[in-house]
């Protein structure tokens, strides 16, 4: 089970939470926290308390937004635990694609500057694979 805190005081935000609690997460206990590393590592700690939406790519957001995604438990709490991010009272809006775009570039850079510009270093500091900073890196290359 999910805890809203982790041993190094990282906090997911509350709404944020329930969504992956009830997300089916295809790909088990690697891809969860592939994710969680990956948001740990787009997080701004001087400015951004706790893990939320923007930390997250956008295919998992859509993800997590699709009923067919949830887990359904039996009978009916399972209404009340699923949650739609686009429709819900209070659900945060998705920043814009651009503003995601620079985060992951500024994420990508911090990584390969920790790593002495070693790509595979930087992946694994992200949770993601080289090809993902290859690709990352390409498009920031066409926008310029």
């Amino acid at each position: 089970m999910l805890a809203q805190w982790d041993d190094s005081g990282v906090r997911i935000a509350p709404d944020l939470l329930a969504a992956l609690r009830g997300y089916t997460w295809p790909g088990n206990l690697r891809q969860l926290a592939s994710v969680l590393q990956t948001a740990c590592a787009l997080r701004d700690p001087a400015h951004e308390p706790a893990i939320d939406w923007p930390h997250l790519a956008s295919d998992l957001r859509d993800a997590l937004a699709s009923p067919a995604a949830r887990v359904q438990p039996a009978g009916k709490a399972a209404e009340t635990r699923a949650i739609s991010v686009g429709q819900a009272d209070g659900a945060p809006e998705a920043a814009p694609p651009a503003a995601l775009r620079k985060i992951a570039r500024q994420a990508i850079a911090q990584a390969l500057a920790d790593g002495g510009g070693n790509v595979s270093e930087a992946a694994r500091r992200l949770g993601i694979s080289r090809q993902t900073i290859y690709r990352h890196l390409k498009k920031a290359d066409a926008e310029a």
